[in-house]
């Protein structure tokens, strides 16, 4: 038998794997059963003799090859004859044979292996596309109530907002937040903004998309519900400057047609941050170069009065939002 994982959701295939590993390793001999190779450059020859070996006192032998099929989906007559091979084993697979084969890429229906899953009894195609939308919401929802105590719809969202959609990391918050609330009571807000670090920053982005759109008396509420929780005026416009100066990088990079892997190393970002590269895209957006340039000159200024005493904090962000939210450079600027 032989799975075909692919797509770019990492963890839900990752605990597929964990799954599929649990189940050969309970055969009574634990890992010895498993063998582990590397796509990329094994031999295809290689991976059908780890399948065809007999399995060691139990009834099923494991075989987890990462990055093959991507590798042979590459053109050149050596590669098309691997994969010719490959296709012509996986149908004499024996009974105690389990190969399960991982991409990372989204592999298409009409790619052989692909197509020999969909029309043999032994084979098993799944895909992993990214969650995004009602279905990560749902994902979550269903993972905090499988924890006890479920979770609020507008918890979940801020949740997702916070982790940038990482399944790996919301997996791991709701059971700290599960923890925190005692199992006693559904995860809302409130459990999260105290419990998840990039909260704050997450309600930065809104703060400043709100400035982007000229919507002053939404930027304004947010404003207030954060000074209101606690922050300082200060903290907030240190937040509001590293959000200025990422949408400066963007417009700047976006318009040397540099590619997402060169501005979030500019960004100082890890190159799985692609959603947040999208959401700072678009945000970008919605700025001419001139404003956002103007913006980081009024948070200066901003910062030099509040630290002398020239200027009260409080009211000195919020005219800097109010100001923000206008039209703040000439359209020819």
């Amino acid at each position: 038998m032989f799975y075909i994982l692919h797509g770019d959701e990492e963890y839900l295939k990752a605990e597929r794997v964990a799954d599929l590993r649990a189940r050969v390793a309970g055969d009574t001999v634990g890992d010895l059963n498993i063998v582990e190779l590397d796509g990329r450059t094994i031999a295809v020859g290689e991976v059908l003799n780890a399948c065809y070996a007999m399995p060691f006192f139990g009834e099923r032998r494991l075989v987890i090859v990462q990055g093959l099929l991507e590798r042979l989906s590459k053109a050149g007559q050596g590669v098309k004859d691997e994969l010719d091979a490959l296709v012509a084993g996986l149908s004499r697979l024996p009974d105690t044979a389990r190969l399960l084969l991982v991409e990372n890429a989204t592999l298409p229906p009409s790619h052989p292996v692909v197509a020999l899953a969909g029309q043999s009894e032994i084979g098993h195609e799944l895909a992993y596309a990214r969650l995004e939308g009602p279905k990560l919401e749902a994902w979550v929802a269903s993972r905090a109530q499988a924890e006890g105590p479920g979770i609020t719809l507008a918890a979940v969202r801020m949740l997702i907002r916070d982790t940038k959609g990482d399944l790996r990391q919301i997996d791991g918050w709701i059971k700290v937040l599960a923890a925190s609330v005692g199992y006693a009571r559904p995860i809302d807000e409130q459990v999260v903004r105290e419990h998840v670090p990039e909260a704050h920053e997450a309600e930065i982005f809104d703060l400043v998309d709100s400035i982007g759109m000229r919507q002053v008396e939404r930027a304004m509420e947010q404003v207030r519900l954060l000074l209101d929780r606690g922050q300082h005026p200060l903290q907030l416009l240190t937040m509001i400057a590293r959000q200025a100066r990422m949408l400066i990088i963007v417009s700047e990079q976006s318009r040397r047609h540099a590619t997402p892997a060169e501005i979030l190393k500019q960004l100082g970002l890890r190159t799985t941050y692609t959603g947040l590269l999208r959401k700072l895209q678009a945000q970008a957006g919605r700025f001419r170069m001139a404003e956002l340039e103007h913006l980081q000159r009024e948070i200066v200024a901003l910062d030099y009065g509040i630290k002398t005493g020239r200027i009260e904090p409080e009211v000195g962000l919020e005219m800097l939002v109010v100001r923000a939210c206008a039209q703040m450079a000439p359209t020819g600027a």
